[in-house]
């Protein structure tokens, strides 16, 4: 990886400490106020890679768990030693094997890196220490070896070994031997060096992050989601959440902001309403403004959100359908109130059959002031539209709508219902493959879990499925998958679950 690469990474890393600090209510921490050496935090950095600065990698972290760092310089050595040129030395590294050099003298210079060249400042060190050359001649040393330019590097050959030399105790070829043999071992590191200043400073970033993740967890995954730039990040986030048993809801009335926000006291993290098509910042903020009011029922929220909000009646209906507000009931119900209320809001006359409830003209006379042969006038429209509202029967959308809704505004169905058999899935893909067999991919209604499953190919031709159907999941079994083999089918050790049989499940409107 370039460092390029890297500093484009660890911007977002950045990000991901800044946000984590906003949300917490802490200023951005501050190299001489952090504890870097908090045992708490050192002993975490090996519960996960997810959110380590340069440890993302499985390699990587497995080099991390092995070394298990105790400091940033063990961070930066570790960062040094995952790169590819450093195989030959790394197994030995990782072992907390100490290195010895030709001479006492380089392994006391090395002290701090347990006897190995790693950095480029370690050949810096070298060359300026033991060998006696300036900080430009040492730096032009340093380049010549990592570009290969051997002219240059023999031309300060007479330096260095003379330098070696006066600093050795031993006779003067024996020293050389050792000079020589030391300057083979810089050339041949130099494409695994790593700046220290610049390793030092990435595994600072690291320790940052684990420090954040370690004390701060739930607002340390609102950031690391908030700034995820591909679906593999939020896949990453859900896993890290996971890990600390923190519970990620979709966007909800009075906990959701725009983006991800944490809730302590619920154990959760709520998704923000930026993640639902046609949202926007702003109506997330205005509706996020209202949590705190004590509301008697949808209708006086309703009332609430056309005065105070912007929403527009398009994504008040997409909230509806996904479960925004659901603590005011199901979607139907939310929705057929809706609908009286824009019918009736701000009118004094109507005639008998534009209602969009069915009532009789007895339940209506006594919020009219007068009726005529086809028209009530006026009407008490505020305690009309109450009266109506409260006979609105509690009940859900077709559960096929609520599927589209959400599939198509947020990517995924996130619905679920407890109360409904764990067998009972609804069937959010098919597909057919060249020879016929169909696989389904599965969303389980109780807990929220998906699955793709193979399909017995004559009961699935005998009784097809639409997207979207709803099923109960009947037998099952466990085969062994073929393949071909030298132009022949034969099983293999792999093996695939092949649903044998399964029920449509029809759920009926209540009432």
């Amino acid at each position: 990886m370039s460092v390029d690469s890297l500093s484009i990474l660890g911007l977002r890393n950045i990000a991901i400490i800044k946000d984590t600090c906003e949300l917490v209510g802490i200023e951005y921490p501050q190299t001489h106020k952090l504890n870097w050496n908090d045992k708490e935090v050192w002993d975490s950095l090996l519960e996960s890679p997810i959110g380590l600065f340069q440890f993302g990698s499985d390699f990587a972290f497995d080099c991390l768990k092995r070394f298990d760092p105790k400091s940033v310089n063990d961070l930066a050595m570790v960062s040094a030693i995952t790169r590819p040129g450093a195989t030959s030395i790394r197994d030995r590294f990782l072992n907390h094997e100490r290195n010895r050099n030709p001479d006492k003298m380089i392994d006391e210079l090395f002290e701090d890196n347990n006897g190995w060249l790693i950095f480029q400042e370690d050949t810096l060190a070298f060359l300026i220490n033991i060998c006696g050359l300036s900080g430009s001649e040492a730096d032009n040393v340093r380049r010549a070896i990592g570009r290969k330019q051997f002219d240059r590097l023999e031309n300060a050959m007479p330096t260095i070994l003379e330098g070696y030399c006066s600093k050795s105790s031993k006779p003067v070829d024996v020293a050389k031997s050792e000079a020589q043999e030391f300057l083979q071992i810089l050339s041949d590191s130099a494409q695994y060096q790593f700046g220290k200043n610049h390793s030092t400073g990435y595994s600072m970033i690291t320790y940052m992050c684990a420090y954040l993740r370690h004390y701060y967890p739930y607002e340390f995954i609102c950031a690391y989601l908030n700034n995820s730039e591909k679906q593999e990040h939020i896949q990453e986030g859900t896993s890290l959440a996971d890990l600390y048993n923190i519970k990620i809801n979709p966007p909800k009335f009075r906990y959701s902001k725009a983006t991800y926000f944490p809730d302590k006291e619920t154990n959760s993290i709520y998704k923000g309403l930026s993640s639902i098509k046609y949202m926007n910042e702003t109506v997330a903020n205005e509706l996020y403004e209202l949590r705190d009011k004590q509301y008697n029922n949808f209708l006086e929220l309703l009332k609430d959100i056309n005065e105070n909000t912007s929403i527009n009646s398009r994504q008040l209906t997409i909230l509806i359908t996904t479960g925004y507000f659901s603590e005011f009931g199901k979607s139907k119900k939310l929705m057929d109130i809706v609908d009286i209320y824009n019918s009736l809001n701000g009118k004094k006359q109507f005639k008998f059959d534009s209602l969009p409830l069915s009532l009789t003209i007895e339940e209506v006379e006594p919020y009219a002031g007068k009726k005529t042969a086809k028209m009530f006038t006026q009407v008490d429209t505020d305690g009309l539209i109450e009266y109506m509202t409260n006979k609105v029967q509690d009940i859900e959308l077709p559960m096929k709508d609520i599927f589209e809704c959400e599939l198509e505004n947020i990517g995924y169905i996130s619905y679920q219902d407890n109360s409904y058999n764990p067998k009972v899935c609804v069937v959010t893909e098919i597909n057919t493959n060249k020879f016929g067999t169909t696989f389904l991919s599965l969303y389980r209604l109780c807990d929220g879990t998906t699955t793709n499953i193979k399909v017995d190919k004559k009961y699935y031709a005998n009784k097809p499925l639409s997207k979207y159907d709803m099923i109960s999941i009947g037998d099952m079994e466990q085969k062994h998958k073929r393949k071909k083999v030298d132009g022949k089918w034969v099983m293999s050790d792999e093996t695939e679950i092949i649903l044998n049989s399964y029920a449509r499940v029809v759920i009926e409107d209540e009432g």
